[in-house]
């Protein structure tokens, strides 16, 4: 499987390193005397070793979680399975690290034991977040964007003022983007930020043309995977985007609209057919 190599791919080099700088320690510190530069290179060495380890723990998101995650995925051929086994044993080793480093903190040394509390906290947070986004994921895989999209939105033109739009739109029904369309052809999208960046005595006199964002449009299609939509709002860190059909205004796809089929569909246990069950 493709994840279970590259999964071992990173440790092993991190391991592979640390025995190299192990090596040239022992060999060159056979004839010479301790220096600087030999003790970086041990450092290098402990340093590897060390994170090497580290990754190979069972515990996801670490490398060695992978590992086990696609071990389990392989036999059971259930993602989102293999991932919550995998993922609570990387909250149980950060749970195990916290209460280390809270032994270390009162027992032994104060910077050893709050790093150890960081580590783990790390660990439980990284394999909780890991677990809800694959769930999300799988959720999704099956879905179309038409069948959440919101196909009701109301469009206007370029030359409608920023007056009407708030009065009409944003107020009234509560949106906080409208497509922009010309004979059914989308032209740009109009926002509250846009709005916000015009003094409210000029709203009457500015066409949205003059606000809107016009340029690069993030859009997808009717038919595309869900999975997609979602991947594009988190990467450019925006709450909509536009449906296309072919050159015509479609639709609008919001972030919340998202959320709300996953609640919907958790609160009611609705699962895509060929979806994994968990």
């Amino acid at each position: 499987m493709i994840e279970f190599t590259m999964a071992l791919a990173g440790p092993l080099t991190s391991l592979l390193l640390g025995l190299i700088f192990w090596g040239i320690t022992r060999l060159v510190g056979q004839v010479t005397e301790p220096n600087y530069v030999m003790a970086v290179v041990g450092f290098l060495a402990y340093m590897n070793l060390v994170l090497g380890i580290f990754n190979l723990l069972p515990g996801f998101p670490m490398d060695g979680g992978r590992v086990l995650r696609s071990i389990i995925w392989g036999s059971t051929r259930n993602l989102i399975k293999a991932t919550n086994i995998a993922s609570w044993i990387g909250q149980v080793f950060g749970w195990v690290l916290i209460a280390y480093g809270i032994f270390l903190v009162f027992r032994v040394d104060l910077f050893s034991g709050l790093w150890a509390v960081f580590l783990g906290w790390y660990l439980t947070s990284a394999a909780a977040a890991s677990r809800q986004a694959v769930t999300y994921r799988e959720r999704l895989a099956g879905v179309r964007v038409r069948e959440v999209m919101n196909v009701n939105i109301v469009t206007i033109t370029p030359e409608t003022t920023v007056q009407d739009m708030v009065t009409g739109i944003f107020q009234k029904k509560h949106d906080r983007a409208v497509p922009v369309c010309r004979d059914e052809k989308l032209t740009g999208i109009a926002t509250i930020t846009d709005v916000k960046k015009v003094p409210q005595e000029r709203w009457a006199i500015t066409p949205v043309k003059d606000i809107m964002s016009g340029g690069k449009l993030y859009t997808v299609m009717p038919d595309d995977n869900l999975n997609t939509a979602l991947e594009l709002i988190a990467k450019n860190d925006i709450n909509q985007v536009l449906i296309k059909n072919g050159e015509k205004c479609a639709g609008l796809l919001t972030r919340a609209d998202i959320i709300r089929y996953l609640q919907l569909s958790q609160e009611m246990g609705i699962q895509k057919k060929g979806s994994a069950g968990g």
